[in-house]
């Protein structure tokens, strides 16, 4: 059992554990008491998250290498911890996949709450630790890869979401007529206006890459809006920043090149290539020698200066790219 391994450390009430930029060369399993997650802002330490019995920290960086991410201490009584080497974890991971896989998930739990203190210290300035341990402890994690829907327009509203990761495009009808068409990403609140109103979504929302967001059902928001003002307030104006903006499609590329670069590329590949890509639209393939053509040049030009010999000769590289142009690569 990991409890067998390593050997007991105690912490006095705020010492610190280890600091972000420290080497990672321990891990610790908390036996009793809290430990305190921070980082440093330019508006002084953050608190991002809090660890207790039966959880571990350090297992990331002493794992693959690298330093400290952040800085732990005990929070404001004394803790103790287990503490062991990189090595001794790592090879009691080997034959237990499942725990293997529950500490991981547990790494994975806090960095998003780090990203979520993040986002909320953004929303409503520094020094409310209390809403964030409420958010925090209230959240639920919904992860979207691109393409997926979060909720469709008219769809029953349970629950308002804060963007952690990635972006969603939002987007809304009426009679046929698009009405709304604007996108959002990190620190953005999706969601809130259908529990506000008391009406069904009034947008689709549709993630534009892999996204994660931090679910708070309609209690949820509700207890934290109503505890937290401050909040609140800032929900408000996320509404009104949307609204007040003028509807307009996400920024989308009117065109796309892709341009093969490497000197060995085959004729055929690239015909290939070609042809998949003009399954998805219109698509203009331009080989060297229609490019040349284009702007009126031959292929006798197709050569660089010598240095050596003070004239205008092929080198072994522009021959060979010459020979490319005439297959039609």
């Amino acid at each position: 059992m990991m409890e067998e391994l390593g050997q007991i450390r105690d912490l006095h009430a705020n010492e610190m554990l280890f600091a972000a930029g420290d080497d990672s060369n321990a891990v610790y399993l908390v036996v009793d008491g809290s430990l305190e997650v921070v980082h440093s802002t330019e508006a002084g330490d953050l608190v991002v998250g809090t660890l207790g019995p039966t959880e571990i920290v350090g297992e990331i960086t002493a794992v693959i290498g690298g330093r400290r991410t952040a800085t732990v201490r005990a929070a404001d009584a004394p803790v103790t911890v287990r503490e062991f080497s990189a090595d001794d974890y790592a090879a009691w991971l080997q034959d237990r996949p499942e725990e293997a896989q529950r500490i991981a998930d547990q790494a994975r739990d806090r960095i998003d709450k780090t990203r979520v203190a993040r986002v909320l210290t953004d929303l409503i300035g520094p020094g409310h630790p209390d809403v964030i341990d409420d958010v925090n402890a209230l959240l639920e994690w919904t992860r979207l890869e691109a393409g997926e829907q979060l909720f469709v327009q008219g769809d029953v509203a349970d629950a308002a979401y804060i963007a952690v990761t990635g972006r969603l495009r939002l987007t809304a009808t009426n009679d046929g007529a698009q009405t709304l068409d604007v996108s959002i990403g990190r620190g953005d609140i999706v969601g809130e206006l259908g529990i506000i109103e008391q009406a069904p979504r009034s947008a689709t929302a549709t993630a534009t890459r892999d996204s994660t967001l931090a679910r708070l059902s309609e209690e949820a928001f509700e207890t934290l809006t109503g505890r937290h003002p401050k909040l609140m307030l800032q929900v408000f104006r996320k509404i009104l920043t949307r609204v007040m903006r003028p509807n307009h499609r996400s920024p989308e590329a009117d065109m796309i090149a892709v341009a093969i670069l490497s000197p060995v590329a085959e004729p055929d590949m690239v015909r290939s290539m070609s042809s998949e890509i003009e399954t998805h639209g219109p698509t203009l393939y331009l080989d060297r020698e229609h490019v040349s053509r284009f702007f009126n040049r031959r292929w006798r030009r197709c050569r660089t200066f010598s240095s050596s010999g003070g004239t205008f000769a092929p080198t072994r590289r522009t021959a060979h790219n010459c020979r490319v142009h005439r297959s039609g690569a």
